[in-house]
């Protein structure tokens, strides 16, 4: 483990998926870490990266919500058309 990193941050656009999948199916069950997932995709319609990255690999994978805290082990995927914002405990 690296002491005070415990956020991975993942980008890409939406040819990126496949290779997503592949690094998702490669985490360990048991990281320390929360992952954030932003890929640039059509800003209309209901996306699956959620669904799909949960079935490729063992951690738990969620669409971001606003307030929603970061959870070790857990994919949190940014949804179509939004910015992904990350604040530490206390800064507003």
């Amino acid at each position: 483990p690296m002491p005070g990193h415990d956020l991975i941050v993942i980008g890409g656009s939406a040819g990126a998926v496949e290779a997503l999948t592949a690094l998702v199916a490669g985490l360990p069950p048991d990281l320390p870490a929360a992952v954030c997932v932003v890929v640039h995709l059509r800003p209309y319609g209901d996306s699956r990266l959620a669904d799909v990255l949960r079935r490729a690999g063992p951690l738990p994978a969620v669409p971001a919500e606003h307030g929603m805290a970061l959870r070790p082990g857990t994919i949190h995927v940014a949804v179509p058309d939004l910015h992904l914002l990350v604040e530490r405990d206390g800064d507003g």
